[in-house]
């Protein structure tokens, strides 16, 4: 099971990165070729890949480890703030596994605005 969990946050990581160079690229393919600043985006997402492979080495099994741990890296190398929302066993609703920024205040804004939503759709 943790190997499916972290080939998932793994695609998650990759699509994160497509993402971003479709928005700044627009999709436009170069046509000179790769330029030095695709070069270092390119080794920076390889860093990104290699510490959440390292991250998911070092947890063992610990779960709630590698998911904290996969947040973190994802915020700090790729966004301001990463979440990870998996199904609820009842398969009805995401839930916040896991939050990281690097300003606490915002983490608990997001984790206190979830267990709002959740106290109202218990209702």
């Amino acid at each position: 099971m943790l190997l499916s969990i972290g080939a998932a946050v793994l695609v998650v990581v990759v699509g994160l990165a497509a993402a971003r160079w479709m928005i700044r690229t627009r999709g436009r393919p170069s046509t000179s070729g790769p330029t030095l600043l695709d070069v270092s985006r390119q080794a920076l997402r390889m860093q990104v890949l290699a510490d959440a492979s390292h991250a998911f080495a070092a947890v063992g099994h610990d779960y709630q480890a590698l998911l904290d741990s996969v947040v973190r890296t994802i915020a700090r190398e790729l966004a301001d703030v990463s979440q990870v929302r998996l199904l609820s066993e009842d398969g009805e609703r995401l839930e916040l596994t896991a939050v990281y920024s690097a300003e606490p205040e915002i983490a608990d804004a997001m984790r206190a605005l979830d267990q709002d939503v959740m106290e109202r759709t218990s209702q």
